[in-house]
């Protein structure tokens, strides 16, 4: 399935011609490149390429040399930071009325620099209200010219007539978001001080490269400097008293170090792209009409009752003027009701389709936009983390859903998108409801039968299903101990590399069996006593927990390499994890979670809420049992789809556990555990069957341990199972 790629305002994509001329010049070696402080050809060369960059970086923002400096930094917030050290004095000698203007929709990074900034005075200012701005007095405008939130842009002229009516205010404009695609003329600013951007935001490619571009006269003015020196930045030193004298030109004085030539370098290979692309005009216009086709589509289509798909924020004045190409939204149901971004997520998954989701760095924004200010009180708001799962809280949103378009994208990603849209969330079937009376219920929901255990020994490899097992501190005996991992040691699992489903697990005496379940390689024995565990310990993360393991050695990684090509990256190996492990997690967990589960022990699923969902999608419910990955399989008296939904805890032959939270599901249960192969149909039933809540499907438990006696036990299947309700 083709990869659409819908988040260029997080990181655009260099194009396919582009990559190719770098990979060509480092080939090819056209010419030789060394440290620009050596007096040599090459040296020279390499200071005469980093001159070539500062001028293409000022022609694409309609600036020459003659007017502003230019230090290449690490990326748009090292620019802060610099210019930060670099204003000090200035700010100190201002220190009674120095004042300093944010955007209160700012990205976090200029949020963070109020710390560095020791300004009299901060003013928080809307982004609408720039003209409002009025000071005799010194200070620092720190100006958002797009929102990486929404794409809205600041006005030139607001920013111009601010600084015509305050001429001891200093403007630094950050660039990061807008100058991707839109075109830029520092002329129209009208004398701006400064301005800030990253080039993995412009070309895709070099990362970890940006720029602080400083107006020449401003540094004679407040004479600017950097703190301390390093090798390039000075004339000479005194190494007894420390004394040095800093180089007369302002951009070598900024040198800590020999800088990165290399990456330096790629830059002309990004510049000749933008106009082979016919120039940033042309590219803005490109990336706003995609844009705004998105937005009119999404504004605009309704379910078939009438309601509103989604809710679009911003997109107040529809030009490429005073809009970008980013468009950002929240999914609606029928009944009005929000659909939270997580589940979002996961249906783009299934359409190999990548946005991003949340706040987007920008908390202003966000609460601006999503009206959160009113619930800042919220204890469930003020514990929200980054990049967490709570997407929403009381059935409002706390994030939402961003998609933006670079110079790479087409109408066929749009389309792709709008595919999505219309097969996961167009529609809206009834949530299921239960046939059976309350009396009939009530005398049967509190017992149950267990009538399946699996073990994962090797995580996000095939199941074992077995009738009896035994229990041990950690969870089941052997489950999730080993993890596959690649060379840069992130942890394979179906949704990387779906061909795990393809190895077998068998279990005998003090040996773990890996097999080929197609056939096709001979199997890998691994022992189970840790005593025979070699090698040193890795450090690796599952989920929010870190742990430490142990390699199962060359052997095993050349197992894994027999497979067909491309099914596991080159260096991937098998990790045990030591006998002693136990990761930095809750404490109140911590005793019990020594395997590689991402937050639970142990996963309990029924068979009324697999039939359920096996009715919806037409397969087998055994198929679909294996879908969902659980340890424990139970079938319940009262027969009622998603009533674990209810349960507190259970007992197992007198072995009591605790429901801990319901399990999220993501996009692994749309692999065929057979064959490998993506299908959404599950995934699509469960949001269907689950419409109004989150996508869950199952309990995690945690056991209750009274005594170190009764630690190693045994459960079997059929089992009874006693269900515990509040």
């Amino acid at each position: 399935m083709r990869r659409i790629y819908l988040d260029h305002a997080g990181a655009t994509l260099p194009s396919t011609t582009q990559m190719a001329s770098i990979a060509d010049s480092l080939a090819s070696d056209v010419f030789r490149l060394g440290n620009p402080h050596s007096r040599h050809t090459s040296g020279q060369t390499t200071a005469a390429v980093i001159a070539n960059a500062r001028a293409r970086t000022l022609s694409l923002l309609g600036a020459t040399v003659n007017e502003y400096a230019v230090i290449f930094t690490n990326n748009t917030t090292d620019s802060l930071r610099i210019l930060a050290e670099s204003l000090e004095p200035h700010i100190l000698k201002h220190s009674n009325e120095f004042t300093l203007f944010l955007h209160k929709q700012s990205h976090t990074s200029l949020q963070g620099i109020r710390s560095r900034i020791k300004a009299a005075k901060t003013v928080i200012i809307d982004q609408n209200d720039v003209s409002t701005i009025s000071t005799s007095k010194h200070g620092l405008y720190l100006c958002t010219a797009m929102s990486n939130y929404c794409g809205k842009k600041v006005s030139p002229e607001d920013i111009k007539k601010t600084k015509q009516k305050c001429p001891n205010l200093l403007v630094c404009l950050d660039l990061a978001a807008l100058v991707g695609t839109s075109e830029v003329n520092l002329q129209d600013y009208s004398n701006l001080d400064f301005a800030v951007l990253s080039f993995y935001k412009i070309f895709g490619y070099p990362t970890g490269l940006g720029a602080l571009v400083i107006r020449k006269d401003v540094i004679e003015r407040l004479e600017l400097r950097p703190i301390g020196f390093a090798g390039g930045s000075v004339d000479g030193y005194v190494p007894e008293t420390g004394e040095y004298r800093l180089k007369s030109d302002f951009e070598e004085r900024f040198n800590m170090g020999t800088p990165n030539y290399q990456t330096i370098n790629a830059l002309r290979y990004g510049f000749d792209d933008i106009a082979g692309y016919g120039g940033m005009k042309a590219i803005q216009t490109h990336t706003f009409n995609i844009a705004k086709a998105a937005f009119t589509y999404l504004s605009k289509t309704t379910h078939a009752n009438g309601a509103p798909i989604a809710v679009v924020y911003g997109w107040e004045k529809p030009s490429s003027t005073n809009q970008g190409p980013i468009v950002n939204f929240n999914l609606l149901r029928d009944d009005g009701s929000y659909v939270g971004y997580v589940e979002v997520e996961k249906m783009c998954d299934l359409f190999n389709i990548e946005l991003r989701t949340g706040c987007f760095c920008n908390q202003g924004a966000c609460n601006a936009y999503l009206n959160l200010s009113n619930n800042a009180d919220s204890n469930q708001l003020i514990e929200k983390k980054c990049s967490d799962e709570t997407d929403l809280i009381d059935g409002k949103p706390v994030g939402s859903v961003r998609i933006s378009f670079g110079r790479t994208s087409t109408v066929e990603d749009l389309d792709g998108f709008k595919a999505m849209i219309e097969t996961c969330f167009l529609t809206a079937p009834t949530a299921w409801k239960s046939p059976f009376t309350a009396k009939v219920i009530e005398a049967l929901k509190y017992i149950g039968r267990l009538t399946d255990i699996f073990v994962y020994p090797v995580k996000s490899a095939s199941a074992l299903r077995t009738k009896r097992w035994k229990l041990t501190k950690s969870g089941l005996w052997l489950d999730r101990q080993w993890i596959i991992v690649t060379a840069d040691g992130v942890v394979l699992t179906q949704k990387r590399a779906p061909a795990l489903c393809g190895i077998g697990i068998q279990v005998k005496p003090e040996t773990l069996i890996l097999t080929d379940r197609y056939g096709h390689i001979e199997p890998l024995q691994l022992p189970i006593d840790h005593a025979h565990d070699q090698g040193n310990s890795i450090s690796t993360k599952v989920c929010i927990n870190d742990f430490s393991a142990i390699s199962c050695g060359p052997k095993a990684s050349a197992w894994l390499n027999q497979f067909e090509p491309a099914t596991f990256p080159t260096g991937t190996q098998i990790l045990r994890m030591t006998s002693d492990e136990a990761p930095n997690c809750d404490p109140s967990t911590a005793a019990q979670a020594q395997n590689f589960n991402n937050q639970a022990d142990y996963l309990l699923i029924t068979w009324a809420s697999i039939r359920e969902i096996a009715n919806r999608v037409g397969l087998s419910a055994e198929v679909v049992r294996d879908r969902f990955r659980a340890n424990f399989v139970i079938e319940t008296g009262s027969n009622i789809p998603f009533e674990e939904d209810s349960f507190t805890g259970i007992s197992i032959n007198g072995i009591e556990f605790i429901v801990t939270d319901k399990c999220t599901r993501c996009q692994m249960v749309a692999i065929d555990q057979e064959t490998g192969q993506k299908d959404p149909g599950v995934l699509l039933a469960l949001r269907d069957a689950r419409c109004g809540d989150k996508v869950t499907f199952g309990v995690y438990l945690r056991r209750v341990l009274k005594s170190d006696n009764n630690v190693d036990v045994e459960i079997h299947v059929g089992a009874t199972v006693k269900i515990h309700k509040d």
